[in-house]
């Protein structure tokens, strides 16, 4: 059964909740489990690396890298070389940020040397080693599988995103059928009073003058005179209108007679 020391990361320094001393050779893969409660301004720790440093107690070190999948924590397994030697390793981890690089508190690994009559197996380290190696490998896997899906999308938003040329102009379609008449609109607003004319007559003359001005303006009317007649033809003329006017009397006193008999 493996075991897993837990470590709390604070702003300046880090806790270990359970710590553990290990012994040369240990074959149990033992792990630790980061835990941030200080997010050093970030809003996820996805897609970062930690570049975790042992400073062994010979004064020579191992490096490897871990990539952060979850948003505040990670679980990785505690290098081999570490229980190669006893003594106290320092596990140096560096948060790196793009350019920036975040060194948190050395971590304490302890190990001590197999007791007397204990039998020391270099297949321990081998086995140790392909177990790092498998863990390793399956969380490569998982990055590169992230990756492969956030490519394929971006491809298809890409892909999306593209347009053609423009295609020539179709021919005009045939006109649709004319549509209803539209709604009668609102009257107009009523226009200004219109001023009236006023006229005056002097004489033959007629003058016009708009409704407030102070001045006619006159058109003379008088026509060219007339022909003389001759006065026998005008004597004439006068008898016969006289007879007529006098035929249409008695032809009023005629009718008036019938329609008071017919009463």
């Amino acid at each position: 059964m493996k075991h897993i020391t837990e470590v709390l990361v604070h702003s300046n320094r880090c806790e270990v909740i359970n710590g553990h001393i290990f012994t040369v050779g240990d074959s149990g893969l033992p792990h630790i489990r980061l835990k941030f409660l200080y997010m050093f301004e970030l809003s996820t720790l996805v897609g970062k690396t930690l570049e975790c440093k042992y400073i062994l107690p010979n004064g020579k070190y191992s490096m490897e890298t871990v990539r952060m999948t979850k948003a505040d924590e990670v679980l990785f397994p505690i290098h081999y070389s570490c229980f190669t030697v006893s003594g106290w390793t320092k596990l140096r981890i560096s948060l790196v940020n793009g350019n920036n690089k975040i060194t948190l508190e050395d971590i304490i690994i302890k190990t001590k040397s197999n007791e007397l009559g204990e039998r020391f197996s270099s297949a321990q380290i081998e086995n140790a080693i392909n177990q790092t190696i498998a863990t390793t490998t399956d969380s490569i896997r998982a990055e590169g599988n992230s990756i492969k899906t956030e490519l394929a999308n971006y491809i298809q938003r890409e892909r999306n995103n593209l347009r053609g040329e423009p295609g020539q102009k179709g021919e005009r379609g045939l006109q649709g059928i004319q549509g209803p008449p539209g709604l009668r609109g609102e009257p107009g607003i009523a226009g200004r009073d219109g001023k009236n004319l006023e006229f005056n007559w002097n004489g033959t003359r007629l003058g016009i003058r708009q409704q407030g001005d102070t001045r006619y303006q006159y058109v003379d009317l008088k026509g060219n005179d007339g022909t003389a007649y001759d006065s026998n033809e005008l004597n004439t003329l006068t008898n016969k209108v006289n007879d007529l006017i006098s035929g249409l009397e008695i032809l009023k006193n005629t009718l008036k007679r019938i329609n008071g008999g017919n009463q």
